[in-house]
């Protein structure tokens, strides 16, 4: 019997954001093919608020969350689970989600003696790269130590992802652009594009659409997003409702930002777990990343206004 073993630093959950989102949908098709195995090392913390583990144990055949401070048994745990699998267990495929998560999910390369048939890292994004524009993002944010502290991590990041690449097969990434600058960065290495989804949320289908609102709706405490709200509140918000003074903007997120709330004074920002349904029924214009001219400036604001 087979079975995949599914590393992830954070909770796979429908709804949430990117990550979230990202690594479900991944567990959702693994699981249609293998018996999954689900182990969570909170890397990232755990947000109880957001995320909910039955949404996880009902699409995986075992799911196990480990506090940091015992990554160490994730090994035997794992080796303890296949034991008591029917005779045959084994793992084939090595899923790691996120480049944080791969020297744990290497750990487990041989459980049971044989080697995983298929090793593959999620890397979602080249991280070296989006850090790099996070410096100026904690700089105009005021956070100059921190700023300091990224561009001090980005080459320990860069050294730290050529020595684990060639240790999966495969290595993913979201974005196309991604995937031409690594293979040139890293030629020989097999980079796969597996773009990012979006569940469409539900909704009656008779629900009337207030052409003069839209939605932004993303993680408010994720400093892209705070910076996209509020560039977009302040320099083409005013520029819209020149035109047309009915226009509102509707912000809608886990996570809560004082940033938004003191950039924004007339948006309505609601931070909120349970879905956008209810807040995009009636929206006929979603703003979930908004352009900017900007270099510098937020790394998500692209591509999704089209007026």
């Amino acid at each position: 019997m087979k079975y995949c073993l599914f590393f992830t630093p954070i909770l796979p959950y429908p709804t949430g954001g990117g990550s979230a989102i990202r690594a479900s949908i991944a567990l959702e098709v693994l699981s249609s093919m293998y018996r999954v195995i689900v182990i969570n090392p909170e890397l990232w913390g755990y947000r109880i608020e957001i995320f909910r583990e039955d949404w996880v144990r009902a699409n995986s055949t075992a799911y196990f969350r480990i506090r940091p401070e015992r990554v160490k048994e994730i090994r035997p745990l794992v080796e303890d689970f296949l034991a008591g699998e029917p005779a045959g267990a084994m793992i084939d495929l090595l899923y790691a989600f996120r480049q944080a998560i791969a020297p744990l999910a290497l750990n487990c390369l041989q459980v049971g003696g044989t080697p995983a048939r298929v090793t593959i890292l999620d890397l979602d994004d080249d991280e070296t790269a989006r850090n790099e524009q996070f410096v100026p993002l904690h700089e105009a944010a005021g956070d100059t130590d921190l700023a300091s502290q990224v561009k001090a991590e980005l080459p320990k990041i860069t050294l730290f992802r050529g020595l684990l690449m060639p240790r999966f097969r495969f290595n993913l990434l979201a974005s196309p652009g991604d995937c031409v600058a690594m293979t040139a960065r890293y030629p020989g290495r097999a980079f796969v594009h597996l773009p990012n989804a979006v569940r469409l949320p539900g909704g009656p289908e008779s629900a009337a659409h207030d052409p003069h609102r839209m939605l932004f709706l993303g993680t408010l405490d994720y400093l892209p997003n705070q910076d996209a709200v509020s560039f977009f509140a302040r320099e083409i918000l005013p520029l819209i409702r020149e035109t047309n003074s009915a226009m509102s903007l509707r912000v809608v997120g886990v996570g809560s930002s004082a940033a938004v709330t003191a950039a924004a004074s007339d948006v309505k920002a609601r931070s909120n777990s349970a879905g956008a349904s209810p807040h995009s029924a009636d929206v006929s214009r979603p703003a979930a990343s908004i352009a900017t001219s900007d270099p510098k400036r937020s790394t998500k604001c692209r591509h999704a206004l089209q007026m």
